[in-house]
């Protein structure tokens, strides 16, 4: 059965599973990683599975750089494909510029930034080998170009995730890997209410023009776009899916 591949990191849990299964419901078989959430990843297989795709769940820490490359040639054994990645493991350390550690640096770095680049650099090791080309998709962030208090590292990452992105879109283009940025703004993840308090949430309702957050599902959405022939003249470029938190200065309308 000759179906498209799509492999997601940190298919676990809200926006890697919820891309996991946009890919499903697209007609792409499915592989994702997991690190602490096996029941979290066996019920974004099991859902897949539904669909009548198969999915496969590989336990790996992103930050293991052999551990990743073995995964995805147990991926592409598996699969006798690998057409999509979509690097969507991070994670995310706001603290005051004075208090950041060593130890909080580096493991930011490590997952985001240096995870990002060897993940990448193993998928199109394997996207070039099989020589169909291929589709990758790295999660990046606002930060990447706005500015929040405490966000020094954590935007660090992400402005050299969306530069990177630009480096190997070019690199990897004669061999017809498309590589491509997501940059999410809010994404709801079902604890808003009670991880920012009442006067903080509704204040970051007002600054987003769309007043309200994204659904993880429509970061799905735009992956499942990108990776598909529809935008398949699209590399080496950052796409915002942010509601238009990026666009004022002012959110309150000053026409009078």
């Amino acid at each position: 059965m000759d179906r498209k591949t799509a492999f997601v990191t940190g298919g676990s849990k809200v926006t890697g599973k919820c891309i996991a299964l946009r890919f499903g419901e697209a007609g792409y078989d499915v592989g994702i990683t997991y690190l602490n959430d096996a029941e979290g990843a066996l019920d974004t297989v099991e859902q897949i599975k539904k669909n009548g795709m198969r999915a496969k769940a590989y336990h790996a820490d992103t930050r293991d750089i052999e551990r990743v490359r073995n995964v995805f040639n147990d991926f592409t054994a598996d699969f006798l494909r690998f057409d999509v990645l979509v690097n969507n493991v991070g994670i995310t350390q706001l603290q005051p510029f004075l208090d950041i550690s060593e130890k909080t640096f580096d493991e930011v770095i490590n997952t985001n930034l240096k995870g990002t680049f060897f993940t990448t650099q193993s998928a199109a090791k394997i996207m070039k080998e099989l020589g169909n080309g291929g589709v990758i998709l790295n999660m990046s962030s606002v930060h990447a170009h706005g500015t929040w208090p405490g966000d020094t590292i954590y935007a660090t990452t992400k402005a050299g995730i969306n530069r990177m992105t630009e480096a190997m879109a070019l690199d990897l283009a004669e061999d017809g890997i498309r590589v491509v940025c997501v940059a999410p703004g809010y994404i709801a993840m079902g604890h808003e209410k009670s991880h920012y308090n009442t006067e903080r949430y509704n204040a970051i309702l007002r600054r987003i023009p769309m007043h309200r957050f994204a659904h993880a599902g429509e970061i799905g959405d735009v992956c499942v776009f990108l990776a598909s022939e529809k935008a398949s003249y699209i590399t080496g470029t950052t796409l915002y899916v942010e509601g238009g938190v990026m666009l004022p200065v002012v959110t309150e309308n000053t026409y009078v």
